[in-house]
């Protein structure tokens, strides 16, 4: 696990916390490179197990979860962090490369999915997305 604070400097709000959920490092890595411009703390971890863990310990305000995993998969990996109580509500964003299966982003959708991004990612689209959400809790806070 890792955890890193990525914030800009002089901003007054805690940063948001983004959990990210992969088996490969190289793809959490990517994931926090793409984030680094925006007020969040990345939170790694490379497998469900580890996922739960950190959602018992933190609040997040986003999951980035991969579909794919050995053991757990994503989708049980959500479902088990909807039933924590510091995590219930968080935004989850599915990752998958699987272009093969079908019925992924439905059954993703039907578990509460906020979105479902397709490997290789869109960097920009990414930081859009989560920069709204940063945006919402601050508001929310305030």
């Amino acid at each position: 696990m890792v955890v890193s604070e990525i914030s800009d400097s002089g901003l007054d709000h805690e940063p948001m916390k983004v959990l990210l959920v992969d088996d490969y490092a190289e793809n959490r890595s990517v994931l926090e490179f793409v984030l680094r411009r925006l007020n969040v703390t990345c939170i790694q971890a490379e497998n469900g197990d580890q996922a739960l863990e950190q959602c018992g310990l933190h609040e997040f305000g986003l999951i980035f979860l991969d579909y794919h995993m050995p053991g757990m998969n994503g989708f049980e990996t959500a479902e088990l962090i909807q039933q924590t109580a510091k995590n219930d509500q968080t935004p989850i964003i599915f990752l998958t490369a699987d272009t093969e299966s079908e019925g992924l982003e439905k059954t993703g959708y039907e578990i509460g999915a906020m979105d479902f991004i397709y490997k290789p990612m869109d960097p920009e689209y990414i930081r859009e997305k989560v920069q709204a959400l940063v945006e919402r809790a601050r508001m929310a806070s305030r």
